[in-house]
């Protein structure tokens, strides 16, 4: 039997609802779908699991669950007493990978152009105001340091010129 015409919209107003749901924050969508991926992936790996094996990672996941604190304190102790090393690593890592990371970069702009372009075009007109009330204020604070660079430059100018007739 075919729905009539109350039914129908009651099932599409039902439908927008669900669409307004999803629509409003793919985020949190996307991260319980991530969410439900891992809880099965675990449910999946410890079916496979013998019973020893069940046991033991049973016993280190109540073991990681108890002790996360300490590790995060102990994280944290090792990075302050570390962050210089860290920072010297990562500055030696960049600087030997330098030339790699701009193919890198040079590549994806050019494969990616006509999106960075749309991206920049509606990032510029949504924050049109904001950029002009910030040029404003720099303009303004700056102005004195304008003023004296663009005489200097004049004044250079005009000593080239005496010097070069």
């Amino acid at each position: 039997m075919p729905f009539t015409t109350e039914e129908l919209a009651a099932m599409r107003r039902a439908d927008e609802e669900i669409e307004r749901e999803f629509e409003v924050d793919p985020y949190h969508a996307a991260q319980e779908h991530n969410d439900l991926a891992r809880e099965l992936d675990r449910y999946a790996t410890v079916a496979a699991m013998d019973v020893r094996q069940r046991y033991i990672a049973e016993y280190r996941r109540k073991y990681n669950v108890a002790h996360k604190a300490k590790r995060a304190e102990y994280q944290r102790k090792h990075y302050t007493e570390h962050k210089a090393e860290k920072a010297e690593y990562m500055r030696k890592y960049c600087a030997a990978h330098k030339a790699e990371r701009a193919e890198y970069m040079r590549k994806y702009n050019a494969a990616h152009k006509a999106e960075r372009a749309e991206y920049m075009r509606k990032y510029n007109a949504a924050h049109k105001a904001e950029r002009a009330e910030y040029q404003r204020k720099y303009r303004a604070e700056h102005k004195a340091e304008k003023a004296e660079y663009m005489r200097k430059y004049r004044e250079k100018i005009r000593r080239e010129r005496a010097e070069a007739t």
